[in-house]
Order: C-alpha cells, then sequence, then structure tokens
C-alpha cells in the first residue's frame, strides 16, 4: 500500500511537505509599468505556488533582498526539477 497518496490518487499532505523547504523563496517579475510598479510572483517552498504582487521598485529590490530571494526568469526550469537531479545550478 502506497502511503504517500490517498484515495483520490493526490499526494497527501505528508508526501508534499518532503519536497518543500521553506527557507527557499523565489521572485519572477512579470512585467514593470511606467510609473515604476513592478509587478511579480512570490513564492515560499515550492515555486510554481506563488502569489502575485506589484511594488515600487525600491520597495521591491529591498523586498528581494530582505526575503533572500531567488530570482527566475521564463527561461528557469523550476527550481524544484533541478533539486531533483542533483543540478547545483552552476552555468558552465
Amino acid at each position: 500500500m502506497n502511503t504517500l497518496n490517498d484515495n483520490s490518487g493526490w499526494p497527501s499532505a505528508a508526501a508534499a511537505t518532503l519536497d518543500c523547504d521553506l527557507s527557499r523563496k523565489f521572485v519572477r517579475v512579470l512585467r514593470e509599468s511606467a510609473d515604476g510598479l513592478v509587478a511579480f510572483e512570490f513564492a515560499i517552498g515550492w515555486p510554481d505556488l506563488s502569489v502575485e504582487l506589484a511594488m515600487p521598485k525600491v520597495m521591491f529590490e529591498e523586498f528581494c533582498i530582505r526575503q533572500q530571494v531567488q530570482l527566475l526568469t521564463d527561461h528557469d526550469p523550476s527550481p524544484m526539477l533541478e533539486q531533483t537531479h542533483d543540478h547545483n545550478g552552476d552555468d558552465e
């Protein structure tokens, strides 16, 4: 019997938390407006589960420093995929 799945086929809460590192924080910039607002996605633990926020550029930069985020781009694969394949993320 697979204890990581319930009868619905979805992973149980216990399985879902196995790969979640709450110390990892992610930001993906979506757009910058002409009036200086930066719209971005912010995620904790899982980069694919995020909230969309917007703030002035100076506040955004301070937020990123304070939260020690990993900046993602549209071309970045999910860091969780990299972690599962034991990729260290260094450019070659």
